[in-house]
């Protein structure tokens, strides 16, 4: 990890059941958070933590953390464009993604459904390919609790991730951290429970499950449940099968607003969706969802109107960019009954997800010819 220095902290506490999604309100977030937001890694005094799968936690500090603002400011003037890592395969918009019409109006709020809940569900049922790596959907995958047998049936999943580099992950940190206790999880690419349910899989994980090595969590999420640090990434176990499968870009974009965006989670046990074809409208841990435009924005914070549930957390609100798809929020939940609310990639949070993908690289970039520096030994 080149200059910067870990310290042991302590063995975690895992935590038993299902983490809890903090609650939102309109005033949980000050002018200092927006500030701290803002700053970059050097002027920061921890980076984040590292959670093994064990359960041993090491602090992230760097050795010198010496810059400051102005001057990374002024070396780094990029920072007031755009930056973004690459895609790891082409994608094109695909004809299953046509833009949707306008937000639908309704009195109705059920959990974070917003109006009429009209989500579209990605299966083998609908006719999707979950398993293809020039699809949206094997992207995206559930987090069943670590371990979770994928042929045993029943609703598991307990939040969603995406995939952003050679073995890694986006999600966000109440998923696996909250409350002071650890949360390990597996993640099940392209989670089909829908399809497992109707025959089309022998399993709800058409791609296999993926053990997740470590888990980096945003310093104040650690230390303090801070809102504005509400992210996580996980790491695959280094290896050719982990790199194969595909990622989405990630950027900072300063000018969202009224932007057309997607997302796509998988809700936890015991929700109904509209478009599921089980009986009772069973969500059945399979993808939902769809587009919707920014409605406004805050320095950390981007708001739509996505329906959203209990699983969704922690997935990728993103946009097509020249063709390609680029995450520029995390799911974190619901906040008002017109409105949800996402973790903004931007400043500082963007800074420590790229710091993390570099600080645990994969050495097997090459065997999938991924493209770039971020996250490749």
């Amino acid at each position: 990890m080149g200059e910067e220095n870990l310290e042991f902290v302590e063995f975690a506490k895992f935590g038993t059941g299902s983490p809890q999604s903090p609650p939102g309100a309109p005033d949980d977030t000050n002018c200092g958070d927006d500030v701290e937001s803002l700053l970059s890694p050097a002027e920061t005094p921890v980076w984040g933590y590292f959670i093994n799968s064990a359960g041993e936690t090491w602090r992230w500090r760097p050795r010198n953390p010496a810059a400051t603002f102005r001057d990374i400011r002024r070396q780094e003037s990029r920072t007031f464009i755009d930056r973004e890592t690459p895609d790891a395969v082409p994608t094109v918009r695909g004809a299953d993604e046509t833009p949707g019409g306008e937000d639908d109006a309704g009195a109705e709020f059920r959990d974070a459904i917003i109006g009429s809940d009209n989500r579209g569900m990605r299966s083998a049922e609908s006719g999707h390919s979950m398993t293809s790596i020039n699809s949206s959907w094997i992207r995206i995958g559930g987090l069943p609790a670590d371990s979770w047998k994928p042929d045993l049936g029943g609703d598991n999943t307990e939040g969603t991730a995406t995939k952003i580099g050679p073995r890694h992950l986006l999600t966000v940190g109440h998923n696996v951290w909250a409350g002071g206790h650890f949360f390990p999880k597996d993640w099940w690419a392209g989670e089909d429970g829908v399809g497992f349910e109707l025959g089309s899989w022998s399993s709800a994980a058409p791609n296999g499950v993926k053990n997740i090595k470590w888990y980096y969590i945003g310093p104040k999420w650690y230390e303090s449940e801070k809102n504005t640090q509400d992210f996580a990434v996980l790491f695959l176990y280094d290896n050719a099968s982990s790199v194969q499968f595909p990622a989405f870009g990630y950027k900072e974009d300063y000018a969202l607003a009224q932007d057309n965006t997607w997302n796509f989670g998988i809700p936890k046990g015991g929700n109904t969706c509209s478009d599921s074809p089980i009986a009772g409208d069973n969500c059945r841990s399979s993808m939902y969802g769809h587009q919707k435009v920014v409605r406004r924005t805050e320095t950390s914070w981007i708001f739509t109107a996505h329906d959203l549930q209990q699983g969704h957390s922690g997935g990728p609100v993103y946009e097509f960019d020249a063709g390609k798809r680029k995450i520029v929020g995390i799911v974190k939940g619901s906040y008002t009954s017109v409105e949800n609310r996402h973790l903004r990639i931007r400043g500082l949070v963007f800074d420590l997800i790229t710091n993390g993908l570099n600080a645990m690289p994969s050495t097997h970039c090459d065997d999938y010819a991924w493209p770039g520096e971020t996250g490749c030994e």
